[in-house]
């Protein structure tokens, strides 16, 4: 999937209402769910360095990281390619310590000493060869035993699940958003990946997350459902 092609897409999606309501209700369960999940993996305090939070969901998200995740000192920088969502962002963050820059979210080149990266359902818009760049470039910039943080949907291990999964997706591409491109992964290959790229996965905070309150994690075990999203966290050595 191109930039170029990302943008248009993501350009597009920000300019519905529909898509907005979207966006605020994954930022709802971003706050109640996973937020506890990386504070607890930040040793119960906010972080006092660089950073990073690329790619997407426009301003509501990106807000909940800074309010709960960074010291009030240390701004945030949010890496978004395309134009309309830095427009909302700018809008909506103009007042906080947020700085939003224009950059292709894989080139982290202008980025060192960096102690997070969050990656929040944006990794499934990138093919292989874009999540080994992405991963390669995360290695680089961060800080030895810091870490990225990939929260993304993932392709199940039961072939009847996976099956369902895809036409979803595919259902989902053709009569939602014609223009978007979708490369899931299961979550070993994005253990092999970042492993590839030098990451030690930290399995402490390498998690599932679900929802409906147990109905979801119950009926995930029985092998009738899958995880509404996994989390995985990796550390440079």
């Amino acid at each position: 999937m191109s930039l170029e092609l990302n943008n248009y897409t993501y350009n597009s999606r920000n300019r519905s209402r529909f898509h907005q309501t979207l966006l605020k209700i994954r930022a709802w369960f971003y706050e109640r769910e996973i937020v506890k999940s990386l504070f607890e993996m930040m040793w119960r305090q906010k972080s006092s360095w660089l950073n990073l939070d690329i790619w997407c969901w426009p301003w509501y998200k990106t807000g909940i990281i800074l309010e709960h995740l960074i010291n009030n000192d240390w701004k945030l920088i949010w890496i978004e390619p395309a134009k309309v969502p830095r427009r909302l962002g700018q809008k909506k963050l103009k007042w906080k310590n947020i700085e939003i820059r224009e950059w292709d979210s894989s080139d982290l080149s202008n980025y060192e000493d960096v102690e997070n990266i969050f990656c929040n359902q944006m990794t499934h818009h990138l093919d292989k060869e874009w999540k080994e760049e992405l991963f390669r470039n995360a290695y680089k910039s961060l800080s030895n035993w810091w870490r990225i943080i990939i929260l993304d949907t993932t392709i199940p291990k039961s072939w009847f699940l996976a099956l369902i999964f895809r036409w979803l997706i595919k259902w989902y591409r053709d009569y939602i958003w014609k223009w978007n491109t979708y490369h899931n992964i299961s979550t070993q290959e994005y253990i092999d990946l970042l492993q590839e790229a030098w990451f030690e996965i930290d399995l402490r905070f390498t998690r599932h997350f679900y929802i409906l309150w147990k109905i979801w994690e119950i009926w995930t075990k029985l092998g009738l459902l899958y995880p509404f999203m996994t989390q995985i966290v990796a550390r440079k050595k």
